[in-house]
């Protein structure tokens, strides 16, 4: 049974425009960045910093529709409102548990996704 793919490329293959270069790019931001933000997202949690947990929701919404994680796109706008207005410090645990879960399994695809690009520049 095939697991289903947490990310999509359609859209920043569009924006590539045949670029291999911008595609690695762009994967290898999002694998070195992600981890951190995840960390500094937790750790405003762990400080009931929720002007913190809206500010890095805010910034990694953008990469979330790059890389095509549809299904956390409603979750991690739902986090930034829900930090925004100080709402139930355990629902937006619970966010947050689910936006890393979904991200460390993105960043295994995108690291298969990244070799792809870097076998085909490598050929050129």
């Amino acid at each position: 049974m095939e697991t289903q793919k947490i990310i999509d490329l359609s859209y920043l293959r569009q924006l590539a425009n045949g670029s291999d270069e911008f595609m690695q790019t762009m994967i290898s931001i999002f694998i070195a960045e992600t981890p951190a933000a995840l960390d500094n997202m937790e750790k405003s949690w762990e400080r009931n910093d929720w002007s913190g947990i809206k500010a890095m929701a805010h910034k990694m919404k953008p990469s979330f529709g790059f890389m095509g994680i549809a299904s956390m796109k409603d979750v991690i706008t739902e986090l930034e409102a829900d930090a925004e207005r100080g709402a139930y410090p355990e629902v937006i645990r619970e966010k947050i548990t689910r936006i890393k879960a979904a991200c460390t399994a993105a960043i295994v695809e995108l690291r298969t996704e990244l070799k792809k690009y870097q076998k085909s520049a490598s050929r050129i």
